[in-house]
């Protein structure tokens, strides 16, 4: 059964637009011009249905947002634009259909001015957050942090290929909280804080072999093995259930875990990622070639070079300089380029994951970017395609990444899905 494409929120748009932008002044918003308000929401789902076999942008569920160095947010127009009543603008709470979105509409207005809003501006003041370290009965120790009251319903964010948990930044952690979330983050095993392995691996013989149906190479661990890691940390944190979302190989991870774990899974989010079947979600050659270069060990050198990344990412969002300062901040952390080819060895040897997948039965959101070349968006098709009754959001002017004028979008998407999973 195809996905189904549902309207899982709304959101409204920052105020400003490109003939009328904003600056930041300290703290304050200054308009140069009088803006108008959008009401953005999701098309329906036949609406879905029709642009994903079609060429009209003006037809998918595509995000249009905009965002100037010196803005302060983003303004959001998805297919509909729905003037407001004048004078009703996000801070004051806008009231549509009967529906304060006071709340949701602060989010977005916030971006670049609130304490809990994106950490790219301003300081984070983050919820109740903690770090602390799970020793695992496998002997792994797992780095983690959480953020919120452990009260309410967990997410666990999981990490892409030699991601560390700074990759889910705190302020969109925060975002999160604000959904009433107690968010979890950690670093998976080979990289970061957690557990380093040994063992010398060589990926490209595990992919050959894979390939040609042969037997797979001995390595370390495999996408099972981290998807236990996270298992494990929840029994750390005495959490039955929780809601897990992963970003590339993160994605994989969390897929892994609800086929093996599903009694531990109360629903699923795989972001820019893929099934494991070879014949999808194929990197572009540029893509693959920056991939499978070594990294620089010199510092200088491994922070400039953070910058071909650039490939992947979000285009109409790339910041070379924010790339740098990111890589400075990771490499300062914690630089470990051994983990790499065991980590890139575990995904090829886990292989095909597509028969299990289209057995699952739990509520799943799939999100891809239309400009993601790391992992292409068949991958992420793919995926919402075998998993019975998943929801696929697919978001122009999204890369390989997490663009911080989209974390409205990533928070509602992601928040309303839960919400709709803890409801059923």
């Amino acid at each position: 059964m195809a996905a189904e494409a549902v309207s899982c929120f709304e959101f409204f748009g920052h105020p400003g637009n490109e003939r009328s932008p904003l600056r930041l002044d300290g703290r304050r918003v200054v308009m140069e011009r009088k803006p108008q308000v959008y009401l953005a929401r999701l098309v329906s789902r036949g609406q879905l249905d029709r642009s994903l076999r079609s060429s009209r942008r003006e037809r998918d569920a595509s995000i249009d947002c905009h965002r100037k160095r010196e803005s302060a947010g983003v303004v959001g127009v998805l297919t509909d634009q729905i003037h407001a009543p004048r004078g009703m603008y996000p801070e004051r709470g806008l009231d549509i259909a009967g529906h304060q979105r006071k709340r949701t509409a602060r989010i977005v207005w916030g971006l670049g001015l609130s304490k809990r809003a994106t950490s790219g501006l301003v300081d984070v003041v983050c919820h109740d957050r903690s770090m602390s370290r799970a020793e695992l009965p496998s002997g792994i120790e797992l780095q983690y942090e959480t953020f919120g009251n452990s009260d309410d319903p967990t997410l666990l964010l999981v990490n892409g290929y030699t991601s560390q948990l700074t990759g889910w930044d705190e302020g969109l952690c925060a975002l999160f909280v604000d959904q009433g979330l107690h968010v979890v983050r950690y670093d998976n095993r080979d990289v970061g804080l957690s557990s380093k392995l040994t063992g010398v691996v060589q990926p490209a013989e595990v992919l050959a072999a894979v390939l040609a149906n042969d037997p797979v190479p001995p390595v370390p661990y495999t996408l099972s093995h981290m998807a236990a890691d996270g298992g494990g940390l929840l029994d750390h944190l005495g959490v039955e259930r929780a809601h897990v979302a992963g970003m590339s190989m993160g994605g994989m991870i969390v897929q892994m875990m609800a086929i093996e774990h599903p009694s531990r899974v109360a629903s699923l989010t795989s972001i820019m990622s893929n099934t494991g079947n070879p014949a999808v979600g194929a990197p572009t050659r540029a893509a693959r070639a920056v991939i499978l270069a070594p990294a620089p060990t010199d510092r200088a050198a491994y922070i400039e070079d953070s910058v071909s990344a650039a490939v992947w990412a979000s285009k109409r969002y790339v910041d070379h300089d924010a790339m740098r300062a990111r890589a400075a901040a990771n490499y300062d952390r914690a630089f470990f380029p051994e983990g790499a080819p065991r980590q890139l060895a575990a995904i090829y040897a886990t292989g095909d994951r597509s028969g299990r997948l289209r057995a699952l039965d739990v509520p799943t959101l799939v999100i891809h970017g239309r400009d993601d070349t790391l992992i292409t968006p068949s991958g992420g098709a793919d995926t919402a395609q075998l998993i019975t009754g998943s929801k696929y959001l697919l978001l122009a002017d999204m890369g390989h990444d997490l663009p911080v004028p989209l974390w409205p979008v990533f928070v509602e998407a992601i928040g309303g899905h839960i919400r709709i999973a803890e409801a059923a």
